[in-house]
């Protein structure tokens, strides 16, 4: 087929009939983990392997002016303290900030603490946990502290009056980064188009952590020339390299990765959190020259936050018809990446302005773990506000407003989607129509206000809706397996990368079984450390979207290399030494590659499918000697694409919620959400509804209920346990239902969009305050929607 040539993986189908898109598949990874036989990098135990853990700060603002680590030092069992000021130890921090987005310091183990509870000033190596938990706690009555002020509101750094906190950075402001991060078209002249213009204001204040459920931990074993490290984390190339950047420096070294399970790894990791513990078990083990395991219980659940706290100022031109003519943001941030690409990927508007201002305050750093919500906030603000303004359904308002980068659905159709061969189709209304039909929408939309329940509750519903998550493939160095088939016929995917959670082996496996032909219970997966195939790692939801283009490619090879064996005559196995009996004819003599076929494990003639050969026949046939070993194995690395001059994120995603608000409380219940979501293809439906449901679970608890709670004179964190911190359960929450769209449109392989970020990221998108505005008639300018911001609103309490 001509997209095969050209090598459009778009155009790309799954078999018919195969295991892509199949529900009800045993997941690969299932019986290791339900029996306990998965290894996390927790489980690694080696012989006299220390355990290393990092001093955390008691002050969210505090210099150590001296301390004294001589009692922890002559502590029984205590092997080493690593000290911030120690002269002879590398301890620079080599993580690129513009990887980090906020990072600013100059080493991994500083003397200054910006937040309540970051790892500074000592390092103890130890005999146990427990031994080092003892040090650590007399290191901390050795410190002595200087403690400076603190900000916890993300507009205060910015005053004229607020104290300085870092003024060996900035000695004149708080600002660390204003930058116009997207400057599209010319938003005065959309203001002067524009028929109305509105204002308005959203905030988050309070954090939500990653409260993910294993505790950050690496192992090093450090040999001289010789270093081996059991990973935890999702990028192994980047974390690796700048975890040992110090051995980098001086000398070559020979290096062994394992990649155990994770427990979790929500997102991408994109703060060095785990190189720095990749450095701190290197340096430990270098120092006692033993394994050192880094236990951090503290740092993977309570250290960081997700990057939407922060508060932005909106302006907004509109037509009478609902056509958004411009849009001004101006929001205060901490820290994150730049908050355009929802805004530009969801809407056709030609105008629009984007300023973000970020300052340093006394809160925990932020990363983008487990979604980008705060993107989605903007598109969800705008449309709704613009809809109730105008007093229409936001469902009207989005599409009439749908496009990409300032176009049309129209100009899309015919300058994308025809000119590369995609269906043309339009998936925000198939999305929203999913949608509408499982909440029953019609029914239940009302203007806000209007309905009272019989327990006395007002009723509301909530829409919105903006892109996909991920589309598209790599240009160069796109990663690739290696696939090799054994004398039984089955086939072993080697793909190296820390299985997270996502069931990468199940979809995976899906691939190449229907792309080789072969049983999905006939194609395992081995994150193997030995070799070099390295997976893309699975931050922003682009796991699935570009490691299954090598996926397709070497499985194709390994197809074609099977009929090209099945065509050879098949060698007779002789049990006398020196004696090889004449091959026998294959079946298929006279025949071609193109007139043969693989489906079930079982090659055959399309033309007389009884003429058969099972592929662990072929395969026990053609063997090296009777220990295993034979010639089936690829691990090409794919050609380039087809050159697409610009790729367009074209797929939609829809939320649907209804809620009970109790006006007399300010409680709001959460009875119902539908998220409908256009996968491109989907490859395993069960798993998609794992990460959409899943998700969709959590962005309701960010939306609700979620929040790091600081004392206000110290800025210290009030609630960093699962006993205070306010995270809900899925019994908390109504019945979530997630249907699937499949429109083809993505340019990855199959035409396929990501979705694990997707289902927090829209959902905790302040996902609640257009419905909660449709229950009592009146806006909440912040989140998570807290009883307390709801009797404000109703004017029941002060501001």
């Amino acid at each position: 087929m001509s997209e095969y040539a050209e090598n459009k993986p778009w155009l790309w189908r799954p078999p018919e009939g195969g295991y892509i898109g199949k529900r009800g598949l045993r997941p690969k990874e299932a019986l290791d983990k339900v029996t306990g036989k998965a290894v996390y990098t927790s489980d690694v135990y080696l012989p006299g392997m220390l355990y290393a853990k990092v001093y955390r700060s008691p002050y969210a603002h505090a210099r150590i002016i001296r301390m004294d680590s001589s009692k922890a030092e002559a502590l029984p069992g205590v092997q080493a303290v690593i000290r911030y000021d120690d002269p002879d130890i590398d301890l620079h921090d080599y993580f690129p900030r513009e990887i980090g987005w906020y990072w600013w310091r100059d080493t991994i183990l500083p003397d200054t603490a910006d937040f309540f509870g970051v790892r500074v000033g000592a390092v103890v190596v130890a005999d146990s946990e427990e031994t080092c938990d003892q040090a650590l706690k007399l290191i901390g009555e050795g410190i002595e502290w200087e403690q400076l002020p603190i900000i916890l509101d993300p507009e205060e750094p910015t005053k004229p009056d607020a104290p300085i906190l870092h003024p060996e950075r900035n000695p004149e402001s708080n600002i660390w980064k204003d930058a116009v991060v997207l400057n599209q078209g010319d938003v005065e002249k959309g203001f002067a188009e524009a028929d109305d213009i509105i204002e308005f204001y959203q905030k988050k204040t309070d954090d939500d952590v990653w409260a993910t459920p294993e505790p950050g931990c690496i192992v090093a074993h450090y040999r001289g020339d010789e270093l081996e490290i059991w990973y935890h984390g999702a990028s192994i190339g980047r974390d690796i390299r700048f975890g040992i950047m110090t051995e980098f420096k001086d000398k070559p070294i020979k290096l062994k990765v394992h990649t155990p399970h994770n427990g979790a790894m929500f997102g991408g990791n994109q703060m060095g959190y785990v190189s720095h513990l990749c450095r701190y078990a290197v340096i430990s083990s270098k120092i006692t020259k033993k394994p050192v395991k880094v236990v951090d219980e503290y740092g993977l659940t309570w250290e960081g936050t997700s990057y939407e706290t922060g508060a932005a100022y909106y302006k907004v031109g509109i037509k009478k018809d609902g056509t958004i003519t411009a849009i001004r943001i101006v929001s205060y941030q901490h820290e994150g990446h730049p908050l355009f690409k929802m805004l530009v990927n969801s809407l056709k508007t030609p105008n629009i302005y984007l300023r973000q201002i970020q300052s340093y305050w006394s809160k925990a750093h932020e990363s983008c773990w487990k979604d980008g919500a705060m993107d989605c906030v903007l598109v969800n603000m705008v449309i709704n506000r613009v809809a109730a303004h105008l007093n229409m359904s936001p469902i009207d308002v989005q599409i009439i407003n749908d496009g990409v980068k300032g176009h049309d659905m129209a100009w899309l159709d015919e300058n994308v989607k025809k000119k590369y061969g995609m269906p043309v189709r339009d998936s925000l209304k198939e999305v929203i129509e999913a949608g509408k039909a499982s909440f029953d929408w019609d029914n239940k939309w009302h203007p806000p206000g209007t309905r009272k329940l019989p327990n006395g509750k007002l009723h509301g519903v909530g829409f919105y809706a903006c892109a996909c998550w991920a589309t598209g493939v790599r240009g160069a160095n796109n990663p690739h397996p290696g696939i090799s088939v054994a004398q039984d016929g089955t086939a072993t995917i080697f793909f190296r990368r820390c299985d997270c959670g996502q069931s990468a082996p199940t979809t995976y496996c899906q691939i190449v079984a229907d792309e080789t032909g072969l049983r999905y219970e006939d194609v395992k997966i081995e994150f193997k450390e030995y070799f070099s195939f390295d997976a893309f790692y699975p931050a922003g939801s682009m796991g699935a979207m570009i490691n299954s283009y090598g996926l397709v490619w070497n499985a194709r090879a390994m197809k074609k290399l099977l009929l090209e064996y099945a065509l050879k005559p098949m060698p007779v196995a002789t049990f006398y030494p020196g004696f090889a009996p004449p091959p026998a004819p294959s079946p298929f003599e006279g025949k071609t590659i193109e007139e043969l076929d693989i489906r079930e494990s079982i090659i055959f003639e399309k033309a007389n499918p009884e003429n058969t050969l099972p592929v662990k026949t072929l395969t026990s046939a053609h063997k090296y000697s009777w220990l295993e070993g034979g010639p089936f194995f690829v691990g090409i690395t794919p050609p380039e694409p087809f050159k697409v001059e610009e790729m367009f994120d074209m797929a939609r995603q829809a939320c649907f919620v209804e809620v009970e608000v109790d006006t007399g409380t300010g409680y709001v219940e959460v009875t119902r959400l539908v998220h409908s979501y256009d996968l491109g293809q989907s490859i395993n439906p069960n798993v998609n509804d794992q990460q959409l449901y899943g998700g969709a679970y959590q962005g309701i608890s960010v939306s609700a209920t979620e929040g790091i709670f600081y004392d206000p004179i110290t800025g210290v964190k009030l609630n960093d346990n699962f006993l205070g911190y306010p995270i809900l359960t899925i019994g908390d929450v109504g019945e979530i239902e997630c249907p699937i769209v499949e429109t083809h449109i993505g340019f990855s392989a199959y035409g396929l969009y990501g979705c694990s970020e997707a289902g927090k990221a829209a959902t905790a998108a302040a996902l609640l305050v257009p419905a909660v505005y449709n229950a009592i008639g009146k806006w909440v300018d912040g989140t998570p929607v807290t009883p307390d911001l709801v009797l404000k609103a109703l004017g029941k309490v002060g501001g």
